[in-house]
């Protein structure tokens, strides 16, 4: 039978992670105390650290619990400002408030900058018990704690660094899915206007093609950059080296493949006299189009005339009608001019509006106001068909 110890070393984890937590959390609210109430009296500064945790008698200590060395006039008790425990000065770490502001405070720190890392720093030497009490005020900007405070501290420091931790590939990575996006919405676009122009219709100019294609092939040598620089990262000690290396080169051929089917296959811009000649075709087969409806219309205009016989006139009717030396007998008709035409207008200030979205390259209410326009342009046609 094999038997499974998984929940008993569960439990015995639990209790030692709780009792980390425990003491961490203790230290982190004396610590926080401690620097908000920053006195410059270093005897008020003293009484007050005295107040947050009570300090151990320096009668009950006769040696250092870190070297176990005894104290004396050449070594002297000192005391851990967050558990009250004594050791001697070579013994002691010491931290900078802005070390604690961030243990304390880790949000407000990464959000106003105020922060450098800065490590606690342990007190090296033999001489420097003597001359701390000479110097007594030497270390009026610090923080003075044990070794273990110490241990906690810094490890509460790891887990802040690694939540806040950002991978230089998760970076990078992130730059190129932008640069990747910003592509996916211009290809489009590009399509959109190409065809227009190809199709010769006066909705985008060709400057407009010019500056879609500028902008994706930056961002297309964006995205080689990125992938590039990626592929080429060293992986870290933390990371499995066959497996970043995989994940980096299949960044990068995704990159590639991205690259050859949304920008290589782009068509490229007409040129100028292409364009010219486009428009010249589309301008013939829109004179043919208006000129077959023309022709049917006055076709369903005689058919309707032939079907229905024409009144016959009085005398006093026909003496009421026009007569010009011109025309002889007329239908007189009132005229509107064409600059008077709402509906030119209409097209005019539509024609307005198109210039202005064009030179923002606001291109999608280039193209609503396009198809408006064809509207009103194909509606008037007819109009002007029927008066014919």
């Amino acid at each position: 039978l094999i038997s499974s110890h998984t929940q008993y070393f569960k439990k015995f984890r639990d209790k030692k992670i709780n009792r980390y937590v425990i003491e961490t959390n203790k230290l982190l609210i004396r610590l926080d105390k401690l620097i908000c109430d920053i006195s410059s009296d270093p005897e008020k500064k003293k009484e007050f650290e005295k107040s947050i945790v009570p300090w151990v008698a320096d009668s009950d200590v006769p040696l250092c619990p870190g070297c176990a060395k005894s104290f004396g006039l050449s070594r002297r008790w000192h005391h851990c400002r967050l558990c009250g425990f004594v050791m001697c000065n070579s013994c002691s770490f010491f931290i900078s408030y802005d070390f604690a502001r961030k243990l304390t405070l880790p949000a407000i720190c990464d959000d106003q900058c105020l922060l450098q890392k800065s490590s606690p720093v342990p007190r090296k030497g033999s001489a420097a018990s003597l001359m701390s009490v000479v110097n007594i005020g030497s270390d009026h900007h610090l923080i003075r704690i044990c070794k273990d405070c110490n241990m906690l501290l810094q490890r509460h420091e790891k887990m802040i660094d690694l939540k806040n931790h950002r991978p230089v590939i998760v970076q990078i990575y992130e730059r190129l899915r932008e640069s990747m996006n910003e592509v996916e919405k211009l290809v489009p676009q590009y399509i959109d206007v190409i065809e227009s122009l190809n199709s010769g219709e006066t909705d985008y100019q060709l400057q407009d093609a010019q500056t879609l294609k500028l902008k994706i092939t930056k961002l297309a040598e964006k995205i080689d950059a990125h992938s590039k620089r990626i592929a080429k990262l060293e992986p870290t000690e933390e990371e499995s080296s066959s497996r970043a290396v995989q994940l980096q080169s299949g960044i990068r051929m995704a990159a590639s493949q991205f690259l050859r089917n949304a920008v290589l296959s782009l068509p490229s811009p007409p040129t100028q006299e292409e364009l010219a000649r486009y428009q010249s075709m589309r301008l013939d087969q829109v004179h043919r189009r208006i000129q077959q409806e023309k022709e049917a219309e006055m076709l369903r205009n005689q058919k309707e005339n032939s079907k229905s016989p024409s009144p016959v006139k009085s005398p006093t009717q026909r003496m009421a009608e026009p007569v010009t030396p011109d025309t002889g007998w007329c239908v007189s008709t009132d005229t509107v001019k064409e600059e008077e035409d709402p509906m030119i207008q209409q097209i005019n200030i539509i024609h307005n509006y198109i210039k202005q979205a064009r030179l923002d390259h606001k291109y999608d209410e280039v193209r609503m106001l396009e198809n408006n326009l064809k509207e009103l342009q194909l509606e008037h046609s007819r109009q002007k068909a029927n008066n014919y």
